[in-house]
């Protein structure tokens, strides 16, 4: 897009955080092209998802389906999606009040666990 509210700021903000293992992002290709993907920040055992993009049809889906796989492997306990949506719903997602996020956060954001350099299964099998 010529317009998006990811800033310089932003970007800058983000690059620190990738370089310290804070930010991970899942990018989906064709044909050696960017084509969708999605990031976020790894807050203990819980994902913060910032940002998805599409340039092709499902392909932030597709993303989505590999970092669930990855938060799977990696022990993760929560994806924190930011907004409930119906399409969201399918998978889970429920909204929650701001004392029991808060309870979440203390309980598995301080903990000290690592996203995992790669998936060891079949896509599908996380998903059984």
């Amino acid at each position: 897009r010529t317009s998006t509210w990811i800033n310089n700021q932003i970007i800058e903000n983000y690059i620190k955080l990738f370089k310290i293992g804070i930010a991970k992002s899942i990018e989906c290709f064709e044909n050696d092209k960017l084509i969708g993907g999605l990031y976020g920040l790894t807050i203990g055992k819980i994902f913060c998802g910032e940002s998805m993009f599409s340039l092709k049809r499902n392909s932030s889906k597709i993303s989505m389906v590999y970092l669930a796989a990855y938060l799977k492997e990696g022990g993760f306990k929560y994806i924190d999606t930011q907004f409930y949506s119906e399409h969201l719903k399918q998978f889970g997602t429920k909204k929650i009040k701001k004392k029991q996020y808060l309870e979440i956060l203390s309980q598995y954001g301080k903990t000290d666990i690592l996203f995992p350099e790669e998936i060891k299964k079949n896509i599908l099998e996380y998903f059984k």
